[in-house]
């Protein structure tokens, strides 16, 4: 019934509206075999991998020249400990 109610009312928003109904399944169905907690936990992940995912591309370069910064900061570090030692 939802299926036939989104192509009939609301036929530009099918895509948003099926994740919908498919959300509202799962997330009903979670319910009555009493797993809603693993369910909430599982999209909890999901969503966690899917940000960092997506902050690694925004900021890939950001990142490796931090990483670089830092590799040649410590080898900088380290060369300047053995000169000065005795």
């Amino acid at each position: 019934m939802g299926v036939v109610a989104l192509m009939l009312f609301a036929r530009e928003h099918l895509r948003e509206g099926l994740a919908i109904l498919a959300g509202t399944l799962v997330a009903i169905e979670a319910g009555f075999r009493r797993r809603l907690q693993q369910l909430i936990a599982g999209v909890t992940i999901a969503l966690a991998i899917v940000s960092a995912i997506v902050i690694l591309h925004e900021f890939l370069w950001e990142i490796l020249l931090l990483l670089v910064l830092l590799i040649s900061g410590h080898l900088l570090v380290h060369n300047l400990r053995q000169l000065w030692r005795p």
